[in-house]
């Protein structure tokens, strides 16, 4: 167990491409690191007064950390398929998860899955707004990639399914007003 290794590790994830700006045949796309620090970036800008800011940005930042060793898994991968596939993606990222934090400390350990599972069950407020903002990040991201001519076989229609608060609703609705298409 070391937090050099730790971090070697972490540090990888500016290695893993996005799945799906991949399938789109986007030329250069992003990294996981590039979608998790402008997740981060707009939970801290974001966060309502009544979320534990802590809290979201711990959630912002590990959210996506077992794709290290995952690779991205694209929810378009399992979304309307059988339920096996999501317990599939799940135990897999779940193991993953679990690898990863085996070379960091306790308490921290603990802390950090119990904080990854929340927010992948979306069991609290903190943990569905980082979900949200990860969707509006992928819009983000989409409506660039569009500017540049690339496309984005619709994920930025798959982003708006998973938007509900109102605030993060109006900045996506001022996203889809500004693309160039």
């Amino acid at each position: 167990m070391t937090l050099v290794e730790f971090f070697h590790e972490a540090g990888k994830l500016k290695d893993v491409k996005r799945t799906g700006w991949q399938m789109c045949s986007v030329p250069n796309p992003e990294s996981v690191a590039d979608h998790t620090y402008r997740t981060a970036l707009m939970a801290l800008i974001l966060a309502p007064k009544d979320l534990d800011m802590e809290k979201c940005l711990k959630m912002a930042i590990i959210h996506d950390i077992c794709e290290v060793y995952t690779d991205d898994i694209p929810a378009g991968d399992t979304e309307g398929n059988e339920a096996s596939n999501l317990e599939e993606k799940a135990q897999a990222e779940k193991k993953a998860m679990e690898r990863i934090l085996s070379l960091v400390d306790e308490p921290s350990r603990s802390e950090l899955m119990a904080l990854w599972l929340e927010c992948e069950q979306k069991a609290s407020p903190e943990a569905k707004f980082i979900k949200e903002l990860d969707s509006l990040e992928m819009a983000f991201q989409s409506s660039e990639y569009e500017a540049k001519g690339c496309k984005t076989g619709g994920l930025l229609n798959h982003a708006v399914r998973r938007i509900e608060t109102p605030k993060i609703k109006a900045i996506f609705d001022e996203l889809l007003k500004g693309r160039k298409v």
